[in-house]
């Protein structure tokens, strides 16, 4: 399976990268034209709302036309996004790059739908997590690798980090687009898998099938929601609990998201075969109530860290049981509708978390913020508890 599906994770994994790059240093590079830090913002606020609106629009794209022929366009976009950047002349063009970027985060659901849609339904679950998992270490390595171009070169630095992601981006593109179309050229059969009763139930529209994995999608957003709000404050956090050492931060900083990654390409795969979706969701949430009590309850360089492996492996393994579970409650089929709504729901998530969890470490202490984290992970664990007694999972 992984001899054909794995060009598309190495495109993928490619263009993670080239976006990991060009991020850090896209407010450097627009000063130049001669804006202000503040007009900067709206670079990435124009590209999460694209990301946001268009996951949808791509996902119900894909339905009608070929996914492929969709998640090839949705590259390519991508790849001429990042090329034009480091072409333009004025923040306008800037702002119209990133408008045109933001496609790609949008067509990640439909991505997932489809590749995961073309493998036995024993491995869904696996490929949805690495296509998930990939993109937290492509956002370690591209910004090591505009750092490293930012320390090496003077004076050219920003330029050479902009125009090396671009050509990564059209190597990416590349790959993923002759690698997509073998991936998709056939699904295969399903294999034998526990899945639940209740996605037996007739109807396929998206709005069906929403009400069918309602209960995953509230775990899986929580825990999103979770997630990136405490990323977004990863900074005040380490600054108040170790001071404004800056290597601290940093190693905090990649410690997180190499966690998060960690726990969906290695740790999900290897035990999802023995632990059942739901179960494993019902854990993971319980490891995001611990690492928020660990911060809580304790101090130190020690029991910060401890409690960051806790929050960010919970998180990636939340997602990745939760997107396993949703994939066996629907059945066959891409469903990319479905997930391209998904990623509409997760992305208002990801915008409003670091909104909410920023304003709490502002007017609350830290013990108390993360009392609230504790019991948001708390209630999303007792909504699965409470789901997974009333229903039981049955062989078909």
């Amino acid at each position: 399976m992984f001899t054909r599906i794995g060009p598309v994770f190495l495109g993928h994994f490619l263009m993670t990268i080239s976006f990991g790059m060009i991020n850090p240093v896209l407010g450097l590079y627009a000063q130049g034209f001669g804006v202000s830090v503040g007009q900067t913002g709206f670079l990435f606020a124009i590209g999460a709302g694209v990301s946001i609106v268009g996951a949808p629009l791509v996902g119900r794209a894909a339905e009608r036309i070929r996914a492929e022929y969709i998640c090839i366009v949705v590259f390519a976009l991508s790849s001429v996004s990042i090329c034009g950047t480091y072409f333009s002349d004025s923040f306008g063009e800037l702002l119209f790059w990133r408008f045109v970027g933001g496609v790609h985060a949008a067509g990640i659901p439909t991505l997932l739908a489809a590749l995961s849609a073309s493998v036995p339904r024993e491995t869904r679950g696996v490929v949805a997590s690495w296509i998930q998992g990939l993109i937290p270490v492509g956002f370690v390595v591209g910004p090591a690798l505009s750092g490293l171009f930012l320390n090496s070169i003077s004076g050219q630095g920003i330029e050479t980090a902009v125009a090396v992601a671009g050509a990564l981006s059209c190597l990416a593109s590349l790959v993923f687009a002759v690698a997509i179309r073998n991936a998709l050229a056939s699904e295969a059969p399903p294999a034998e898998r526990k899945v639940h009763a209740w996605s037996q139930q007739p109807g396929n529209g998206t709005t069906t099938m929403l009400s069918i994995v309602v209960v995953p999608v509230i775990v899986s957003v929580t825990a999103l929601f979770i997630y990136s709000g405490v990323f977004s404050v990863l900074y005040r956090w380490v600054s108040l609990s170790e001071g404004s050492d800056t290597a601290v931060i940093g190693f905090a900083y990649s410690f997180f998201s190499l966690c998060n990654a960690s726990a969906q390409l290695f740790v999900f795969p290897l035990i999802h075969k023995k632990v059942e979706s739901k179960r494993l969701a019902l854990y993971s949430i319980g490891l995001l109530a611990l690492g928020a009590l660990l911060q809580v309850a304790g101090s130190g360089t020690v029991n910060l860290m401890v409690s960051i492996a806790f929050l960010t492996t919970g998180a990636g393994l939340c997602a990745s049981a939760c997107t396993d579970w949703i994939l066996l409650s629907i059945g066959d089929g891409a469903k990319t509708g479905l997930f391209g709504t998904l990623g509409l729901i997760n992305g208002v998530a990801k915008l409003l978390s670091p909104i909410a969890l920023s304003y709490g470490i502002a007017y609350l202490s830290l013990g108390t913020l993360f009392g609230v984290v504790t019991l948001l992970a708390s209630t999303a664990l007792a909504v699965a508890m409470i789901h997974s007694v009333l229903r039981p999972a049955r062989a078909v």
